[in-house]
């Protein structure tokens, strides 16, 4: 997400195919498919037993962004609210309707495969089931920060917590992508309709870079 907001369409694009083709790469090397076509060799692509899960997991994913606001508010209501929103809206507040969609499908469609399918998986084998759910959910936090989004790197750390607990539970590699996808474009969509109306404050400055503020 940070490469689509700072290097624009075609590096992201780019950076992705050369991820993804490394990872195949990889896998291909080692004699084995991804874990997606792994699974669907042995499981319908759309059954009730892991589809069930993801307006479960939207639903919880709505909850802890409101959480995670409410709570802030009330540990510094003169300062969390109007940081938080000024800091979405300087990354949201102007998007249209496609770029909010692609916002949405570019979080799922990259973030999930990488930390949910590769990452997650390999310490969950690695140091246990519980461990890999959280190192994973802090890698991707970390992934996330910049000097323009620290207050959602909490944030973050949380949805990724249950976007694991989701790949985890539902034993699909889809239901994450989905619970992700559908949550960040009502999240980043939310606060492009406020800042249409003037509900978000005005943003703060530009940083000069990712590491200065």
């Amino acid at each position: 997400m940070i490469l689509f907001f700072k290097a624009g369409w075609i590096r992201l694009a780019l950076g992705a195919g050369f991820l993804y083709t490394a990872l195949a790469l990889v896998h291909r090397g080692r004699g084995i498919t991804g874990p997606i076509f792994q699974h669907f060799q042995v499981a319908p692509v759309f059954s009730i037993h892991w589809v069930k899960w993801v307006p479960l997991g939207i639903a919880l994913d709505i909850l802890l962004i409101l959480l995670y606001f409410s709570l802030g508010a009330m540990l510094a209501p003169k300062l969390f609210p109007r940081a938080f929103l000024t800091s979405c809206a300087r990354l949201f507040a102007r998007h249209g309707p496609l770029l909010v969609l692609g916002c949405g499908v570019l979080a799922a469609g990259l973030e999930e495969p990488l930390f949910r399918w590769e990452i997650q998986k390999q310490l969950m084998s690695d140091v246990g089931a519980s461990e890999g759910v959280v190192l994973a959910a802090v890698l991707q936090a970390a992934a996330c920060w910049t000097p323009l989004t620290h207050l959602l790197t909490g944030l973050m750390f949380l949805r990724g917590l249950l976007y694991g607990l989701v790949y985890q539970i539902s034993g699909h590699p889809l239901a994450p992508v989905m619970v992700h996808g559908v949550g960040e474009l009502l999240f980043i969509g939310g606060i492009a309709l406020m800042g249409r109306f003037g509900l978000t404050s005005t943003p703060p400055e530009e940083p000069r870079g990712l590491t200065h503020p």
